[in-house]
């Protein structure tokens, strides 16, 4: 799969490159959720992270239905500085800066 952000239009569009056609368009309320980076580190699920908002939206694929909506500690900074487990279960992000934390989260289970 590849996706492309549509910015400020508020959307996430996937495309299926061996199918060669479009999966559709994951919506994205910008005002609510501004998307950093996009992932997608396993072939059936799209990542987005927001440093503003400082969260994670996750959606399955092929279906695109949205899976979780995960918020992240009080100083969260997901965006460049994150890192997923081999097969894309956990994503490790900066906690918090400073401190030089990071936090864990379970994207199977939104936690």
């Amino acid at each position: 799969a590849w996706f492309r952000h549509s910015g400020t239009e508020g959307g996430i569009e996937v495309y299926d490159i061996a199918a060669k056609k479009s999966l559709g368009v994951l919506a994205v309320d910008s005002g609510k959720f501004n998307v950093a980076r996009v992932c997608l580190p396993t072939p059936k699920r799209v990542v987005a992270l927001s440093n503003v908002h400082r969260g994670i939206l996750t959606w399955k694929l092929p279906s695109g239905e949205l899976e979780w909506q995960i918020t992240l500690g009080q100083n969260g900074q997901p965006d460049p500085r994150q890192a997923f487990s081999p097969g894309g279960r956990f994503v490790a992000v900066v906690a918090d800066f400073l401190t030089k934390a990071i936090d864990i989260y379970d994207l199977d289970k939104g936690q």
